[in-house]
């Protein structure tokens, strides 16, 4: 397939076999992940056939049959599901097409149907020396995933319980600022100043507490405008 894939012109960074019909259109309203997703339904016939689609079909004329909605010929031995999979991504139009989160969706469900672990797969890939190449050229291994994954876990259950601690101190602020201002007094009032500074001492503490950063001035002002 490289050796193939080498003698591929191309056109606007992409080669014809890969782009979608609306790369070849400057009416179609510009390219969107639905191209990508198009390459990405390529790539699987590639991968399941271990050739390249349209090789009936030259370059000059690709464009054409493209616009035609007409679809490489997939070989009769070629699994009926991944079949499905590269038609949905090969659709003629953008919104025809899968999104590319529901394309890797249903390649689970592939794989899940047919007790294939992809993690398993991927680990067993690395031991062979096979790694897939991540952002800026890096290649993150199987544990790396799992750890981001987690940590991603851990910041979103994190940023939660930061969010509800929150809301009850503002609670708690509405109340303390309602209760103080039950019984009206003068400016220049001690029970009045009292009361501010045991204000600013609560707002002081529970920030504190919560670890965010909140101006007590701009607290008090907004408190004071409600």
């Amino acid at each position: 397939i490289r050796e193939q894939t080498a003698l591929q012109t191309t056109l606007r960074g992409v080669s014809p076999i890969w782009a979608p019909p609306e790369m070849f259109d400057d009416k179609a309203g510009g390219v969107t992940e639905k191209a990508d997703v198009y390459s990405f339904g390529i790539i699987i016939f590639e991968l399941a056939t271990r050739k390249l689609p349209y090789s009936d079909v030259g370059q000059m004329q690709l464009p054409r049959v493209k616009a035609k909605g007409q679809l490489p010929k997939f070989p009769p031995e070629m699994d009926t599901d991944v079949t499905e999979l590269v038609r949905a991504c090969l659709g003629p139009r953008p919104s025809s097409r899968l999104s590319m989160l529901s394309a890797i969706s249903k390649i689970k469900q592939i794989c899940q149907a047919k007790g294939l672990d992809l993690e398993q797969e991927q680990a067993n890939m690395e031991q062979r020396g096979l790694h897939f190449a991540g952002p800026g050229g890096s290649t993150p291994n199987i544990e790396q995933l799992r750890r981001a994954e987690a940590e991603k876990r851990r910041a979103e259950q994190e940023v939660a319980r930061l969010r509800k601690l929150l809301e009850e101190e503002e609670a708690r602020v509405r109340a303390l600022e309602t209760s103080g201002s039950c019984s009206p007094s003068s400016p220049g009032d001690p029970e009045e100043a009292q009361k501010k500074q045991e204000l600013e001492e609560f707002c002081a503490v529970r920030t504190q507490a919560v670890g965010l950063e909140i101006p007590l001035l701009d607290l008090q002002e907004a408190l004071q405008g409600t």
